[in-house]
Order: structure tokens, then sequence, then C-alpha cells
């Protein structure tokens, strides 16, 4: 199993609260990939980002000042070594040809290190942003979803075609790696049939029936202390007191437009969107955390990625843990 780190370009991680605790820059962001590699030399992490460009709302505008895909990747492939480094791309808001451009180049210059993530997008305060057309299911947007992935297979095959004319460079195996979420059954549909890998939650990894040439991904939300107390008084400090519940309700609301079961879920299981926008949570201490990996190796996950509240104070325990578990 590999591991890897999500939505660290954005304030405060995934966690709606009123008091972040993380505060990203591109410079920040590189230094702790670097810390990782260096750590796990042979891990292969995965980074992976939120797209988001109004945010959730609220008090805070929690996830609004996300630091966009294509400067993100740009930034960090040259600044690491080994490390795997998705853009998130919302179909609506990204032409595929010009994402098939970036992704062509920078695998040709950086060892085949680059991915895009897919996201068709759910939020109508987006799509009104961009004046397009609302997608209000979870059919329209993954059959949207499907004519993007093809206009981006075309336009990346001619585009490395044309590098290789130029540059003479190797283009076979320089494809980027496509993944996509698996929330809804047409989402896994979409991505048993579009994509490489697939991005879904824990609780829902064994709906899947994947393809033998699909990966797995999943995320967690992870607070981990050096205690089990410490961890529970950490959450309490960013959800119960300073929760940012208007961003949480906003949140559901949105989602409900166009997948009304997946937003009746969020209601009733309103502390994972508070948490870490509807993914699993965990909160533990050092040795429940080293407990977890080991279980969790008998999923059928590829690649488990950790969304932190705060990368300054959780990251080294986690890159520890990660350590001593796998050697």
């Amino acid at each position: 199993m590999k591991f890897g780190l999500f939505g660290m370009n954005v304030t405060g991680g995934l966690v709606m609260t009123k008091n972040p605790q993380w505060k990203p820059t591109l410079e920040k962001i590189a230094e702790k990939l670097q810390i990782v590699e260096k750590s796990l030399p042979n891990n292969h992490f995965s980074f992976v980002p939120i797209s988001r460009w109004k945010g959730y709302s609220g008090e805070k505008e929690i996830t609004g000042d996300a630091i966009e895909s294509i400067i993100l990747s740009s930034f960090l492939l040259p600044r690491t070594k080994n490390s795997k480094i998705f853009g998130t791309f919302s179909t609506f808001a990204y032409e595929p040809e010009l994402v098939a451009h970036v992704a062509s180049r920078l695998n040709i210059e950086f060892n085949n290190r680059f991915g895009i993530n897919i996201v068709g997008g759910w939020k109508k305060d987006e799509f009104d942003y961009f004046k397009k057309e609302y997608l209000d299911s979870s059919k329209k947007i993954y059959e949207f979803a499907a004519i993007w992935t093809d206009r981006f297979k075309r336009a990346e095959k001619s585009h490395l075609k044309t590098l290789n004319s130029i540059i003479g460079s190797d283009i076979e195996n320089k494809k980027a790696e496509v993944m996509c979420a698996a929330f809804s059954k047409e989402g896994r549909e979409f991505t048993k049939k579009y994509a490489d890998s697939i991005f879904t939650t824990i609780r829902k990894n064994h709906l899947l029936n994947v393809a033998p040439s699909n990966n797995v991904s999943s995320a967690m939300s992870l607070f981990v202390g050096n205690t089990v107390s410490e961890a529970e008084e950490y959450y309490k400090f960013l959800l119960d007191k300073d929760v940012d519940q208007k961003a949480a309700e906003n949140f559901i609301n949105e989602l409900s437009y166009s997948n009304p079961l997946k937003g009746y879920f969020s209601k009733k299981n309103i502390h994972l969107v508070k948490s870490g926008a509807g993914i699993e949570e965990l909160i533990t201490d050092v040795e429940g955390l080293k407990n977890f990996l080991l279980k969790v190796r008998k999923l059928n996950i590829n690649t488990l990625l950790f969304a932190l509240p705060d990368y300054d104070r959780s990251l080294e325990i986690l890159i520890d843990c990660i350590a001593k578990t796998t050697n």
C-alpha cells in the first residue's frame, strides 16, 4: 500500500472550523513533501489537492482560498523527486485540451509523476460563477465527464506526439494517470470505464467491483495525538467550540441539489462533514494509528490519503507511524 496527502492546498485542510490551524503557501507545501520524501524514500507518496472556486460559504468561506492545481503542480514537481502530484480539475471550469497540454509537458519533464483528478462538480453556485449549465444529477455529471475525458485523452495523445517530434522525447508510458471519485453508482460506472484510479471512501470500498486495471484510493481525516485524550481535545477545540456550522450546513444543502440521497446521508452524519467534507475520520493516539495502518492493508486500497487539520502539528507523527509499520 502507498500513502499520500489530501487537501493540503487550502487553509485549515478540510476541517470546517473558524479557527484554522494550517495556512498553506506553495513553499510550505513543497517543504512538507520534501520532508516526506526524505523520511519515506521508498514509499512514492501521492499528493491530491482539492479544487474549489467559491468555498463552502459559512463565516470563514471554508476552502475558498484553494491554491489552483496547474500553478501548484508546476511548482511542486521540480521540487520533489518521486512523489506523484495530482491536479484536481473541475470539468466545468477547465477546458480538457488545456489540461492535456499541461499534463503532457509535465509528464515528459518530470518522469510521468503528474496525474489528473477529475471532478464533475456538484455546487450550483460554482456552475453559476462560470455561467455554465448546472448539472443537477449524478447521471448528467458523469455523462459530461465522459465527453470531457474523451477530449482530454485525444488532446493528450496529440500533444505527446507533437512534443516527441519537436524535442525527441520518449513518449512511451507518459500518459497522465486519470483519477475520479466514485461515490455514487454513476461515478463507479464512469471510473471503471474511463479512469485509471478510483477515489472513494473506505465505507464504500466494498461496492466498487473494480476492473483489475483500476487502482483504488481512499481518504481519511486524521486527528492524532500522543494520547487519545490529547487527540480528542484537539478535535473538540476545532469542531465543537469553533465549528463553522453554516459552512457544514451549506455543504449539505449544495450536495442535496444533485444527489439527494448523499445529502441525506451527510445530514445524518454531519460530524463527518465538519471534520473532512464527508470522508471518514480517525481520532486516535500513536499506537491506535499504527494499528489502523496495519489493519487497513487488508482492504482493497492501493493508496491511502490523509487529510490533516494541521500539517505542522501532525505530519511528522503520521510519517513516523507509516515508517514503523512498513519496515
